[in-house]
């Protein structure tokens, strides 16, 4: 296959090119820039809210736990101090399960597949998403970053309504206070349950003095959920409702929009003039054999 002489066109023959076609240029680049005005009016904004949070201080019976601890570990029973609320709600967050119970219980899905959902109807246009498809479509747009040298952590959420975004940080954190605290107030009582049950049988009354002490720990901990909302996390701003998009860049994306037409129309510029020098050499060389062919036959 011929290879287009991209070294045989000098700069003179280049300007000369591109200034033939400067309305071709001209024309492919503003359509390419009324394109990228298009795509920047039609994207819908997304909007960026955040929350920042302090992991709580859920600890309970501190004095206990320091002495029964081990004991406490044996028995399969975890007390206060031994938990860390705040990275154990943030695994809980962004799992699938505690997702896609909100998503469900606040009927998120006709929000997060809009074009889906037909709001006159109230109904599905076609099939209703997955559970897992709609994890994946929350989870996408939201996250959760923690700066190492404050201890505080941030809680986004990224959406196409400000107010929603807004709404849907704050009440994850008011949701996974509340998880938290409930899996804690549950686990203590079954602790105290399996305490209760062991008093009964044992009858050495150091033994029971360290039970009791573990029921104290256990008790301790649903104190504590029941006067504390905040549980696995303190608000220490929540989320406000975002003024200005974060995306699309209007002006970015008309830019490049128009600097793709202007480079396009140039490189097909320059492959259409070196096509027609491919083309004209190759007649020229065509012609030259031709004559050569001639002269040799007549000499013969």
């Amino acid at each position: 296959m011929s290879q287009i002489p991209l070294q045989d066109i000098s700069l003179n023959e280049l300007i000369t090119i591109l200034y033939q076609g400067k309305y071709t240029i001209i024309g492919l680049t503003f359509l390419f820039l009324l394109s990228g005005l298009y795509v920047a009016v039609t994207t819908a904004p997304v909007y960026k809210t955040e929350v920042l949070l302090l992991p709580a201080n859920a600890e309970g019976g501190g004095r206990v736990s320091g002495q029964l601890g081990g004991l406490a570990s044996l028995a399969g029973i975890q007390l206060g101090s031994s938990i860390d609320p705040g990275s154990k709600a943030i695994a809980i967050l962004k799992s699938r399960k505690f997702l896609n119970q909100y998503i469900n219980d606040a009927q998120l899905k006709p929000l997060l597949f809009a074009n889906a959902w037909d709001t006159k109807a109230g109904q599905w246009k076609r099939v209703e998403p997955s559970d897992w498809h709609a994890y994946q479509v929350f989870e996408k747009n939201m996250s959760m970053q923690k700066d190492h040298e404050t201890g505080l952590y941030k809680l986004s959420v990224e959406w196409v309504d400000p107010q929603i975004a807004a709404d849907w940080a704050n009440e994850l954190v008011n949701r996974i206070n509340a998880y938290v605290k409930a899996q804690s107030v549950l686990q203590a009582k079954k602790s105290i349950d399996f305490l209760e049950g062991e008093l009964n049988a044992i009858t050495v009354v150091d033994m029971k003095n360290i039970l009791y002490g573990l029921m104290e720990s256990q008790l301790e901990t649903i104190m504590l959920a029941n006067v504390v909302d905040e549980y696995a996390f303190k608000v220490i701003d929540p989320a406000v409702v975002p003024e200005s998009p974060i995306k699309p860049n209007k002006k970015i994306i008309v830019l490049i929009y128009a600097a793709a037409g202007f480079l396009i129309s140039v490189f097909i510029l320059l492959m259409w003039a070196l096509t027609r020098k491919l083309i004209a050499d190759k007649k020229i060389h065509e012609s030259k054999d031709a004559i050569n062919e001639i002269s040799f036959d007549s000499r013969h």
